[in-house]
C-alpha cells in the first residue's frame, strides 16, 4: 500500500474512534427523553448499553448506545428497574421439628438428586454396553455385589439401617 492510502485508513480510523457514532449507532452520555434500554440486542461496545426511542425500525425508529457510569451502583442489565441485591427475610425462630422437617427435606431432596443422576449414568453405561456388545447382565451383577457390600460393611446386619436397639 502508499503511503497515502495508508495515512487516508489511519485518518478515517482516528476519526471514527474519536467520533460520537459506532457504525451506525449514536453515543449518549444521558439517556435521551422518551428512550428506554433496548433488551432486543447486545452492545457492541464495552462500557455502552444498547437503548432505543421505542418505535419500530420502520416508523422512525432509531437505536443508540448509553455510556454505562462507572460507580458501585447496580449495573444495567436491559432494563430500567432496579433489582435489588439484598433481601431482608423477617427473622422467625423455628422449633426444633421445623428444623427437623426442613434438615430431612433437604436431605430427601440431595438424595433424589443422587438417585436421579445415578440412574442417568447407569442407563448411560448400560447403553455402552449395548452398543459395544458387553455382557448387561455381568455389570448389573457387579453393581449389585458392590451395593450389598457397602450396605453390608456400613449398615451391619441390620436391614432396616436404623441403629440397634
Amino acid at each position: 500500500m502508499s503511503h497515502t492510502v495508508v495515512s487516508k485508513l489511519n485518518k478515517a480510523a482516528h476519526e471514527h474512534t474519536n467520533s460520537n457514532t459506532f457504525p451506525h449507532l449514536q453515543r449518549f452520555e444521558k439517556m435521551p427523553e422518551g428512550w428506554r434500554y433496548d433488551t432486543t440486542f447486545g452492545s457492541p461496545v464495552s462500557g455502552y448499553a444498547p437503548i432505543c426511542n421505542g418505535k419500530s425500525m420502520l416508523n422512525g425508529g432509531r437505536k443508540g448506545l448509553l455510556r454505562r457510569q462507572k460507580s458501585n451502583s447496580q449495573p444495567i442489565v436491559g432494563s430500567c428497574v432496579k433489582i435489588p441485591t439484598k433481601i431482608k427475610l423477617p427473622k422467625t425462630e423455628l422449633t426444633d421439628e421445623e428444623k427437623k422437617a426442613a434438615a430431612k427435606a433437604t436431605n430427601d431432596l440431595a438424595r433424589a438428586k443422587f438417585k436421579e443422576k445415578l440412574f442417568q449414568d447407569l442407563l448411560f453405561d448400560l447403553n455402552v454396553c449395548k452398543i459395544e456388545g458387553w455382557c448387561i447382565e455381568e455389570y448389573v451383577t457387579d453393581l449389585k455385589t458392590l451395593i450389598d457390600d457397602v450396605s453390608s460393611s456400613v449398615l451391619g446386619h441390620n436391614a432396616t439401617g436404623c441403629a440397634a436397639t
